[in-house]
């Protein structure tokens, strides 16, 4: 499942026509003079029900070859283009104020109205927005699937759990609900259901590749490593593009202790034009994970600057943790420091939904340097801290979860409260015996304590 960007707007119109389309009867549901570009159109958005972004934008463009008064497809393609700077920014703007909502149907003034509130920042005003839609046209999937994802994020799964149960019921080619529904249950812990879920998300589109990307995520976070890999090879051998899949091929085979099989993935990756964006922070990954795993801290900083690791001094996301945690093992103030400040920026200027992840990093981090100085009693405090606010909604980090587990247990092991270790311990087995058994074994030990 990839990364959700610009939530405010772009999440209304992310699934497919198909089975709506049905429902749908007579009503025109896209505003074009041009029955071609409609059918582009409507292909562009089945294209993005697989999460085939690049396929969708080059049937957006088709559309407005054809119809170039076709408001939908311009504000579409605009909102995909956007790399979220004031360029972007920009293109958007100029699309909603050439609109005229008068000639749209009422989903597409809808999409309009809330595209202009999260250009002016109203934030409040975009769940108001798409209630006041909702309460028109309750079973309309763009909306429900919208509202399903504002409430996930928004830190509401239970609520978000109903949506996407009513969003099934009404347009059950709206294969994303199971998805949505399978993640949301891996996010509280309960990886059955997760399963159960993701497995009929793969029978309804088994020629699709992010059903074996979502499973495989799954499968990760439990520990089910060669599983993991099969579903993750299915999902590039359907589509040798789907970038996410190659990731989690990386996170998969660095669990494994098969670095030489994650710089492959990323090799692999690098050969693809829609993925290239991807590659720099994931062979550091491949590249720091050997000294970090063996407490080589100043090799493994020198490894990320030279590696180009380190972006305007600051680690990527994907190394992040092990930066920090080898600065803070050598004392580097300076640049735990650095570190800390910029999560703190994250903080303030990040999207609500995303503070108490953020926050929940932050006390890990603090709670590192803390087990590095010796102050033992305050690093547990720090790391059960984070523990609260880490979840397992994503495959990453629900790793990052158990890490910080892990690290708790090593910290608690070091204090002498071997009951305290045993017990966060247990934890992490319940969810991914692998791991556990690579602390109990002595194999592994995040923080080099003892």
């Amino acid at each position: 499942m990839k990364k959700w960007i610009l939530m405010a707007v772009v999440v209304a119109v992310t699934a497919g026509v198909s089975g709506w389309r049905l429902l749908a009867g007579h009503r025109p549901e896209w505003t074009t003079s041009s029955p071609q570009a409609l059918a582009e159109f409507q292909a562009g958005m089945e294209e993005r029900n697989k999460l085939y972004m690049a396929e969708a934008r080059q049937h957006f463009e088709k559309a407005l070859e054809l119809d170039p008064d076709f408001a939908m497809a311009k504000l579409q393609l605009a909102l995909d283009n956007s790399n979220g700077d004031e360029k972007s920014r920009d293109r958007i703007k100029a699309v909603v104020d050439a609109a005229d909502l008068d000639r749209l149907t009422p989903r597409e003034r809808f999409f309009f109205e809330r595209a202009q509130a999260a250009l002016e920042n109203r934030r409040e005003d975009i769940p108001k927005l798409l209630d006041r839609f909702l309460e028109q046209d309750p079973e309309d999937p763009y909306a429900l699937h919208s509202k399903a994802l504002a409430l996930w994020f928004g830190g509401a799964p239970d609520e978000a759990r109903h949506v996407y149960q009513r969003l099934a019921k009404v347009a059950p080619n709206w294969v994303l609900a199971y998805n949505g529904l399978a993640y949301i249950e891996m996010q509280q812990g309960s990886f059955e259901k997760a399963e159960e879920s993701f497995l009929t998300y793969r029978f309804i589109a088994p020629d699709q590749a992010n059903p074996h990307d979502s499973l495989g995520e799954l499968l990760i976070l439990t520990g089910r490593y060669d599983e993991a890999e099969s579903e993750l090879e299915a999902a590039v051998t359907t589509k040798p593009d789907f970038c996410a899949a190659y990731q989690h091929l990386v996170l998969t085979h660095l669990l494994q202790g098969r670095p030489t099989a994650a710089a492959d993935d990323v090799r692999r990756a690098s050969e693809q034009q829609e993925c290239k964006d991807f590659t720099t922070p994931f062979t550091c990954m491949v590249s720091l994970w050997e000294p970090a795993a063996g407490h080589r801290w100043k090799e493994l900083l020198e490894t990320a600057e030279r590696e180009g690791c380190l972006k305007d001094g600051y680690p990527r996301d994907a190394v992040l943790l092990e930066v920090y945690r080898a600065a803070a093992m050598l004392g580097d103030n300076e640049l735990c420091d650095r570190i800390e400040s910029r999560v703190e920026e994250w903080i303030d200027k990040g999207r609500q939904e995303a503070v108490p992840t953020l926050a929940a990093l932050l006390a890990h981090l603090r709670g590192v340097r803390a087990a590095s100085a010796g102050r033992l009693k305050a690093a547990a405090r720090l790391l059960r801290e984070a523990d609260d606010g880490l979840t397992y909604r994503q495959s990453l980090e629900g790793i990052r979860k158990l890490l910080n587990r892990v690290c708790l247990a090593e910290v608690l092991q070091k204090a002498g409260d071997s009951q305290g270790a045993v017990a966060t311990l247990r934890e992490v087995r319940r969810v991914n015996p692998a791991l556990a058994q690579e602390f109990e074994s002595g194999r592994w030990r995040p923080l080099g304590l003892s």
